[in-house]
């Protein structure tokens, strides 16, 4: 029989992922990392300011109640950077980690597409930050100024009308895929953005990805199965 030792610092066990949000109010609906009933395993939240030291000691605090990795919503590559260093749980906190291994499997003859809730200005600094070719520039676009958009998350926002903003998700994609480019993949940069990517890969016929596939990457790594059947 196994033995389990007890955790000092543990509120409660079982939680596999550990969950960072803003300190500020924004809808959530499923298929955001912000809707606990988008994670098949229990999941466990906190709140913080968004700076870097209080996502540390937040990040830090989830790790010692035992949970196996620990993701941000509205995270930047910087914050994805800092804590990876800091932990010794794996953390997803921008999808942009992803962009090696999409360029790697898409061949470099076709060009991968980000559509983003950042400003292009912000997105293409973030770039900078990851392994990615520069010699590969993706097409990127920014849903910053779509109305629906702002109306659920803008400064001004907390209304959340999901046709509207899936259809300003769907019209970018569609500037993404036209009949001259060879489209390998969508990124969906943006842990809001997780519930359209459905709706684009039946639109469009490519290959998305987004926040929630590199936490199930990260996830599956930690949570591995156990196989069994006859040979």
């Amino acid at each position: 029989m196994p033995k389990f030792l007890t955790r000092p610092a543990a509120e409660a066990y079982g939680h596999a992922i550990g969950v960072i949000l803003p300190d500020r109010p924004f809808p959530a609906v499923i298929g955001d990392i912000a809707h606990a009933a988008t994670f098949e395993a229990p999941a466990l939240y906190r709140i913080t300011d968004g700076s870097l030291d209080s996502s540390a000691k937040v990040a830090i605090e989830l790790a010692a109640q035992g949970v196996e990795s620990i993701a941000g919503a509205w995270g930047t590559m910087e914050q994805q950077l800092a804590l990876a260093g800091q932990l010794d749980v794996p953390v997803c906190f921008s999808a942009l980690v992803q962009l090696p291994m999409i360029a790697a499997a898409i061949g470099e003859s076709r060009v991968i597409g980000i559509i983003s809730t950042r400003s292009e200005q912000d997105l293409r600094m973030d770039l900078q930050m990851t392994n990615f070719s520069v010699q590969r520039a993706p097409i990127v676009l920014s849903l910053e100024r779509a109305p629906g958009f702002c109306c659920a998350y803008g400064s001004l926002g907390g209304t959340l009308a999901v046709k509207a903003v899936q259809d300003e998700v769907t019209e970018l994609a569609a500037r993404i895929c036209t009949p001259n480019t060879a489209v390998g993949a969508i990124l969906l940069d943006g842990s809001v953005l997780s519930p359209y990517s459905h709706e684009v890969r039946n639109k469009f016929d490519v290959h998305v990805f987004d926040l929630l596939t590199a936490i199930q990457c990260v996830s599956s790594a930690t949570l591995q199965t156990q196989y069994a059947g006859l040979f």
